[in-house]
């Protein structure tokens, strides 16, 4: 296949929906010839920062002078962000060729059993295939939903990273949190390391899981903790203390909830250092200084100053609502967009909570978008100004129009929203 056709194929395996389990995917995989056994493995997941705290470790390991591959979703613009290697995400050639043996591999599931893997699966045999064939050191590879029936559980990780934990699809994961941290809590596999900023009844679910395998945790905030030094748009800087040592940083990355993120990704590196890796404190110095995380706080404009960041559920808006609350500004237009199935009376709380005026608007992907008027219902009850811009491009140039040099333009909510807002800036990508 060509590139067209591989990506027309890939786009057409979401026929086929989501599904977990491991059998399709061991299936797939061993039609590939198990790619994922010749490299060694942080697995990562938590309900949120689970994506920037990959592409910190990442960015660690690439420092370190390890060849790397970063695994995350969803993506931004392309499909092919979702697979990258030393900080490059996958060609078209490259991405055809290898979407033509996983074609090849798919097909032979589907007649032999147990059944065609899904669209999420073939994109986990691509990563692991792209990163075997090209000599990868380390992955990085961040789970879909949950853990422990998560096509990515495959694997056998040096070190397992869970983030936190909080209520999110509650219809597949469990109503509950300790339900939702046991499902989690299984990407966590007998004598691997495990890293932890998940808190209360979550934490008692890792801790469990880890004595149960004999796995070695470390907790973030108890056995590695952080200081927040100084903030602006253009970084931050903090101390973490490690168990191998004090590390001054500095990350391009900005808001509180990033410095527990680093501070989780400096415990992981420090675990691979009792694991025989070498991980010099000038790798983890110059990987969380360098790291790039595209769509999280991110800053696309000047004047006005405009942010974009994937605050995709409650818990993440109200760290969104935190960061923003430190930012100078004499207005503040926010322009939300949020999945239909997300809390969207909290995170409008948050998000237009701190906005002197909203734009309610829709992402693309029909499916799973809440409607700009519902959004705007929703701003009405907190007596916040508000305009209803279906379209994600007409809410943006509005809100454009509107801010003067010194006001903030903040787009925020779903990943979605933030993709599709990006091209206002950068151009697509197939």
């Amino acid at each position: 296949m060509d590139y067209a056709e591989a990506r027309s194929w890939y786009l057409g395996l979401e026929r086929f929906g989501s599904k977990l389990g491991l059998d399709a995917v061991a299936a797939l995989l061993g039609r590939l010839g198990d790619p994922h056994t010749r490299f060694s493995i942080v697995h990562v997941t938590g309900t949120n920062g689970k994506g920037s705290t990959a592409a910190m470790m990442a960015s660690i390991l690439r420092s370190a002078g390890y060849r790397t591959g970063l695994f995350i979703s969803p993506h931004l613009s392309t499909w092919r962000e979702s697979i990258s290697l030393d900080g490059e995400k996958i060609g078209q050639q490259e991405a055809a060729a290898i979407m033509t043996q996983v074609r090849a591999a798919c097909e032979a599931v589907e007649r032999k059993g147990p059944r065609h893997p899904t669209q999420f699966e073939a994109l986990t045999a691509a990563g692991f295939t792209y990163f075997a064939d090209s000599d990868a050191n380390f992955a990085v590879v961040e789970v879909g939903i949950g853990g422990r029936r998560d096509a990515t559980n495959i694997v056998t990780p040096e070190v397992a990273i869970i983030t936190n934990i909080s209520l999110e699809h509650t219809a597949i994961l469990g109503d509950t949190v300790e339900k939702i941290a046991a499902e989690k809590a299984g990407i966590i596999k007998p004598g691997c390391a495990v890293v932890t900023a998940a808190t209360g009844a979550a934490l008692r679910v890792i801790e469990e899981r880890s004595h149960e395998v004999g796995a070695s945790l470390t907790i973030v905030g108890r056995d590695v903790t952080y200081k927040p030094l100084e903030s602006g748009i253009e970084g931050q800087s903090f101390l973490v203390h490690g168990r191998a040592g004090t590390y001054a940083l500095t990350s391009p990355l900005i808001g509180d909830h990033q410095v527990v993120n680093a501070a989780t990704a400096v415990a992981a590196a420090e675990s691979l250092l009792t694991r025989r890796f070498n991980i010099p404190g000038t790798a983890i110095v110059r990987g969380i200084g360098e790291v790039r995380w595209p769509g999280r706080l991110e800053v696309v404009q000047l004047s006005p100053l405009v942010l974009l960041d994937g605050a995709k559920d409650a818990e993440a808006a109200h760290a969104l609502r935190r960061a923003i609350d430190k930012i100078p500004r004499r207005h503040l237009i926010a322009v939300i967009g949020i999945s239909s199935d997300k809390d969207i009376p909290s995170m409008v709380r948050e998000i237009g909570g701190a906005a002197d005026l909203v734009i309610a608007t829709s992402h693309r992907v029909v499916s799973r978008t809440a409607t700009s008027t519902v959004i705007a219902e929703e701003v009405r009850k907190l007596g916040k100004p508000v305009e209803a811009v279906p379209r994600v491009a007409d809410a943006v140039r509005r809100a454009l129009d509107l801010a003067g040099p010194e006001d903030v333009i903040l787009i925020a909510g779903s990943v979605f929203l933030i993709g599709e807002a990006r091209e206002c800036w950068h151009p697509a990508e197939l």
